[in-house]
């Protein structure tokens, strides 16, 4: 999937016809990408169908107001740019003998996600296998099924090899991790485009929550690029984990490669959003210190 674009947005013609409908959709799509982190405090995770709708929602309100239309400024994606520098210096200093290879657990949450499924089978298979196991829940998951990480942990908690990590405050098993196993979190882009090793996704089951999804005729960006940063495995082949694992990680070198060009693909103005932003806020804050001076005089 390409980066959203002028021509992918909407006429204002066409989104008044179809804005009640095309609300409903995005305020049920949004439903399941926000995160409470305290009693104040709440995570949304944007992508492209939500981000479309921000910019459709500020042309019409243009329209409604006769306002000047806004100028749509390309910073980029700070946190994979901070997840990409922290990676490079930590494969600098990290100079362990430790041949076993690390992978990381860390899917999306809900009632098919992988750890729900097949954590207890993955982990003991992956263990099995010479591997080093990180299982790195999302918060929602922490929170709701205290049961079975509970399990996980009284099964395998005396293992050196295997490691379950509650918080997500620190980067390190995203930076430690050799392969991410994956299923359609957020996670899996910030990992392969920020450290540019490979994800295998299990196919698990899509949440959908907006039945009329599909109406919108755009893919999400998290399923459409999977195949590009790894590989898609299916459930049913879930005792192939280990030696598709073997092989992705024999493949170092054409992955780092071939996510180094998606994400010069795909992201807008890497290593520079900071800088962007900055710059275009502070010419904001000259002119309009400018223009105050002015009338004052």
């Amino acid at each position: 999937m390409e980066k959203l674009t002028r021509e992918n947005l909407y006429s204002l013609e066409k989104y008044a016809e179809i804005r009640s409908q095309f609300r409903a959709q995005i305020m049920a799509h949004k439903k399941e990408r926000k995160v409470p982190i305290g009693p104040h405090a709440t995570l949304y995770f944007e992508d492209r169908l939500t981000i479309q709708y921000q910019i459709q929602e500020i042309r019409k309100r243009e329209q409604m107001l006769g306002l000047p239309k806004k100028k749509l400024v390309e910073t980029g994606y700070y946190r994979l740019e901070r997840i990409h520098d922290a990676y490079r210096k930590y494969s600098v200093k990290e100079t362990s003998s430790n041949d076993r290879k690390t992978i990381l657990i860390a899917p999306s949450w809900g009632p098919s996600n992988v750890i729900e499924s097949y954590g207890d089978e993955l982990s003991d298979m992956l263990l099995n296998a010479g591997y080093n196991v990180i299982v790195r829940p999302h918060p929602e998951t922490a929170r709701r099924s205290r049961k079975l990480l509970n399990k996980l942990k009284n099964k395998y908690g005396n293992n050196e090899a295997f490691k379950l990590e509650l918080s997500i405050s620190s980067d390190d098993s995203v930076l430690g991790a050799d392969l991410l196993i994956c299923d359609c979190s957020g996670i899996a882009l910030e990992y392969a485009l920020g450290t540019e090793r490979p994800v295998l996704f299990l196919d698990t089951p899509i949440k959908i929550k907006n039945d009329n999804y599909a109406e919108l005729r755009i893919k999400p960006f998290e399923l459409s690029i999977r195949s590009e940063i790894g590989n898609v495995l299916s459930p049913e082949k879930l005792g192939e984990v280990p030696s598709v694992i073997a092989e992705m990680i024999t493949d170092t070198s054409g992955y780092k490669q071939r996510l180094s060009e998606l994400r010069e693909k795909h992201i807008f103005s890497f290593g520079e959003s900071s800088k962007i932003s900055s710059e275009h806020i502070i010419k904001l804050a000259d002119a309009r210190i400018e223009s105050y001076q002015e009338r004052s005089v």
